[in-house]
Formats: structure tokens, C-alpha cells, sequence
């Protein structure tokens, strides 16, 4: 076998296992669909299952979407706003973090391990 041959046997072989990947993938997320759905079905549930939100969604497009927004500053300013406040949590959980493991590794708590 030579080499040229050898490199698109392996070629091939990681097409095989790309696909394989991807179909795994699919039947995961195929699966999480219909458990969604089988859920949020019943009497109570706080979230819609994902038959409802499609059809509830199936006229909008990005274009009316952005038409919206840009009518209404708030709109606009909204992710950006949720964004600060995903920051500020993440910065204040980090800070806590450094300042607990720092002052276990000062008491000796962190040379045990877990």
C-alpha cells in the first residue's frame, strides 16, 4: 500500500467517523426535542413546548424582528443590559472565588484536596 493511499483510507476513515459524530448529534438533540416537548405538554408548565413557540414564531423573520427593534430604543438596549448584569454576576462570582480559595489555602482547607 503506499503512502498516498494509506492518507486517503485515513481520510476516509475520519469522514466516516465526522458523520457518525454528527448523526450521534442529531439523535441527541432529536431526543432533547421530543423530551422537551413530552414535558412541558403538561397541565402547569411554565415553559411552552417547542411545537407551540414554532408556531407562535412562524411568521417572524430577522427582517421584522430588526423593524421592531429599531422603532424602540429599549428594545435595542435590552441585550445590552442583560449582557452588564451576566458581567457583574460572573466578575462578582470570580472575586468571591479567588477570595474563598485564597483564604482556605491561608487556613490550610485547600492543601487537603477534595
Amino acid at each position: 500500500m503506499t503512502r498516498s493511499n494509506r492518507r486517503a483510507l485515513t481520510i476516509g476513515q475520519d469522514g466516516a467517523r465526522d458523520r457518525g459524530a454528527r448523526l450521534a448529534a442529531l439523535i441527541v438533540l432529536a431526543l432533547l426535542m421530543v423530551f422537551w416537548e413530552l414535558v412541558c405538554r403538561r397541565a402547569g408548565s411554565t415553559l411552552p413546548p417547542p411545537s407551540r413557540v414554532y408556531k407562535d414564531n412562524q411568521g417572524t423573520d430577522l427582517r421584522s424582528v430588526l423593524r421592531i427593534m429599531a422603532g424602540s430604543t429599549r428594545a435595542v438596549l435590552a441585550p445590552f443590559r442583560s449582557l452588564r448584569r451576566v458581567a457583574l454576576g460572573y466578575s462578582l462570582a470570580a472575586i468571591a472565588g479567588v477570595a474563598l480559595g485564597t483564604a482556605g489555602r491561608a487556613i490550610g482547607v485547600g492543601d487537603r484536596g477534595l
